[in-house]
């Protein structure tokens, strides 16, 4: 395999099938919620808390790994601000991550400002984190470019390219639950930049899986990277808005309705479930997913703006909002916009 993957106008690289593309990000397979393909494309603007809980607003990129023993499902999180690029992980029983990042998306896999890190889960820290340089700079000294942690590197520059010192990590494990939180600040060198619009790419291994030496698992095609876009300013505003927990699954009717161009809608979770809440116009075309992702049970209150999708104002008309578990559950209501 050559050290560059071809790159593509999808969501990956090399020998991922490309992602279609589609109103809401995710194509079902027909076997899980959340397919193998296609990971969510977009990382949502997010600040997390970084204590080792994963909260209910974290956008989930993906749930399901290629190679691994049966059962083992680990989650994987992502957000971003003008500081941080954030990552969380939900592991539901042992297993060593392996976060692998190209910043620069330029398809090399030992290209500039490559991140590898290792977490420790025993000891909370990293077992392993360097970052590639392959800068111009840097090539003069080695023509292919050098991890930023190895000694003759740190000799002639005296840098680092990502400082690990500087990355917030948190790890609590709850046995045998494990939830890893991480903060990595922005960096130039890197070319993490952390603007809206911009790109990276990312792959997940892990090692030890169900604490078997042998066994290991890969989000996706091992030495495949997938590319995301850092998504801008968002029209939804989502808030745990009250821990009554309902009897069943619930959706009440937005208010005010109706509307122009704000307006909120609550629906209810009755247990820890995978849930979509999504809108449709009148000829049942989808135009927007409010919510898709793990909620804990309780009472959510989502504001949507209508003013724009996508940067196209939304027409005045009725529209359908449905709310969808993954135990098959499906709720619809009517909502009005007018201007």
């Amino acid at each position: 395999m050559s050290d560059k993957a071809e790159a593509t106008d999808g969501a990956y690289y090399g020998s991922n099938p490309l992602v279609p593309d589609t109103d809401d990000d995710t194509v079902p397979d027909g076997q899980d919620f959340y397919p193998r393909y296609p990971l969510r494309r977009f990382i949502a603007r997010f600040t997390p808390v970084i204590d080792g809980v994963i909260e209910p607003e974290w956008t989930l990129m993906n749930d399901t790994v290629v190679f691994t023993q049966a059962g083992y499902s680990p989650r994987w999180y992502m957000g971003y601000d003008s500081d941080s690029l954030y990552v969380g992980l939900y592991l539901p029983g042992i297993g060593i991550p392996e976060m692998n990042f190209d910043f620069q998306t330029d398809g090399f896999w030992w290209g500039a400002g490559n991140t590898i890190c290792d977490v420790n889960i025993s000891t909370g820290g990293f077992t392993t984190f360097h970052s590639r340089d392959a800068s111009d700079e840097a090539r003069q000294y080695f023509p292919a470019g050098e991890w930023d942690d190895n000694p003759d590197y740190q000799a002639r520059f005296n840098r680092r390219i990502i400082d690990p010192q500087n990355v917030h990590l948190v790890v609590r494990l709850t046995s045998p639950v494990i939830q890893i939180e991480m903060a990595i600040p922005r960096s130039p060198l890197a070319g993490l930049l952390l603007n809206p619009g911009d790109s990276i790419a990312a792959n997940m291994n892990y090692t030890r899986v169900n604490n078997q030496p042998s066994q290991w698992a890969s989000t996706f095609d091992q030495y495949g990277y997938a590319r995301f876009v850092l998504a801008g300013m968002s029209d939804v505003k989502e808030q745990l808005y009250s821990t009554f927990v309902p009897s069943d699954f619930h959706l009440a009717q937005n208010y005010p309705n109706p509307f122009n161009p704000v307006t909120h809608i609550q629906f209810g979770v009755p247990r820890q479930s995978a849930v979509s809440l999504e809108i449709y116009n009148a000829l049942g075309q989808k135009i927007r997913t409010l919510v898709r992702g793990q909620r804990e049970p309780g009472t959510y209150s989502i504001t949507w703006d209508g003013r724009s999708e996508a940067g196209v104002a939304v027409a005045n008309g009725l529209y359908f909002y449905a709310l969808q578990s993954a135990s098959g559950v499906r709720l619809v209501r009517k909502m009005v916009l007018l201007r």
